[in-house]
C-alpha cells in the first residue's frame, strides 16, 4: 500500500518521517523529535528526492557531442543529393568531430555510471551517447573495407 502526505497528497517512501513536497510532518510519533532532528530529516530527503528526479548532465551533454558527427554526416549527404553542395568531409570539421565523439563517449560512459550509482534520470542518453561512437566506428570499418576491396579491384583490372 502506498503512502501519501495527508497534507499535499505527495507519494511518500515508508521510511520518510517528513513530506518533501510540503514539509508537514508524515506520522503523529514525529512529535518527540527535537526540530532540528526533523529539519536534517527533511533536508536529508528533499537532497535524496532532488538527485533522483535531476537528468545527469554528463549523460546528457555526452549524448549531445555524440550526436553531433551523425547529423552533420547526414546534412552532409542530403546536400549533395540534393543540391549538389559537398561540406568538407576530411578537413578541420572531421577532426573536430572525432574529437567530438570521444569526448561524447567518455562522458556518456562517466554518466552512466552515475546515473547507476545516484540512482538518477538519464540512462538512455548514456547509452544512447556510448554506442552512437561505437556505430560509426563499425560503419567506418566497413567502409574502408569495401573502400580497400574497390580500390584492390580496380587494380587487378588494369
Amino acid at each position: 500500500m502506498e503512502k501519501h502526505c495527508l497534507n499535499c497528497n505527495q507519494k511518500l517512501d515508508d521510511d520518510m518521517l517528513v513530506c518533501p513536497n510540503c514539509g508537514k510532518k508524515v506520522y503523529e510519533n514525529t512529535d518527540n523529535l527535537n526540530e532540528s532532528e526533523v529539519l536534517k530529516n527533511k533536508e536529508e530527503q528533499l537532497s535524496a528526492y532532488d538527485n533522483k528526479n535531476k537528468i545527469n548532465k554528463f549523460a546528457l551533454i555526452g549524448f549531445i557531442l555524440s550526436l553531433i558527427e551523425p547529423v552533420y554526416m547526414i546534412a552532409n549527404v542530403l546536400l549533395s543529393l540534393y543540391l549538389n553542395v559537398f561540406l568538407p568531409l576530411f578537413s578541420i570539421i572531421s577532426t573536430i568531430l572525432s574529437v567530438t565523439q570521444s569526448v561524447g563517449f567518455i562522458f556518456s560512459v562517466v554518466g552512466l555510471v552515475q546515473c547507476i550509482r545516484r540512482k538518477q534520470r538519464g540512462k538512455v542518453f548514456a547509452i544512447i551517447g556510448i554506442l552512437l561512437p561505437v556505430c560509426i566506428l563499425i560503419f567506418y570499418f566497413i567502409g574502408f573495407i569495401f573502400l580497400a576491396k574497390f580500390i584492390q579491384a580496380l587494380g587487378s583490372m588494369g
